[in-house]
């Protein structure tokens, strides 16, 4: 995968991944949340509530709207894929950001497209957890 696959809407969107929210943005987060949304999107799932369930579908709409091809990675491996994500996911936005801008681009799309599958994965376990509660009798 290289950038240049990358529509210019999906490239500026991974960008501002790195960057931190405007004011407009910073106000409608929690104090705790004022970070990079990279940051936000690398934070795994909690104890299993309602809140969890909103911040997960929160994180699945942020990568959705990335509008990455679906064939992004069709010409490399899931195993390296995983390895691109893996070596982002360690790194502090900081470091992400010295990167050049294809090797930043590349890592950030691996890290997108597997965390929208893992975040995917959340929310069905969210829907067989409260189906299991819902149908245990009280």
């Amino acid at each position: 995968m290289t950038a240049h696959q990358l529509e210019l809407e999906s490239r500026a969107k991974l960008l501002q991944l790195l960057e931190m929210p405007n004011d407009a943005e910073a106000k409608a987060m929690p104090t705790q949340q004022i970070q990079p949304l990279f940051s936000v999107l690398k934070t795994d799932l909690g104890t299993p509530n309602l809140k969890q369930v909103f911040a997960e579908i929160e994180k699945l709409e942020l990568l959705r709207s990335l509008q990455l091809p679906i064939d992004l990675f069709k010409s490399v491996s899931n195993k390296v894929v995983e390895n691109l994500r893996r070596r982002l996911a360690v790194e502090d936005v900081s470091e992400i950001r010295r990167h050049p801008l294809e090797l930043k681009l590349t890592l950030l799309a691996a890290f997108a497209r597997s965390r929208q599958f893992e975040v995917t994965d959340n929310a069905g376990g969210f829907t067989a957890l409260f189906d299991s509660q819902n149908s245990n009798p009280r």
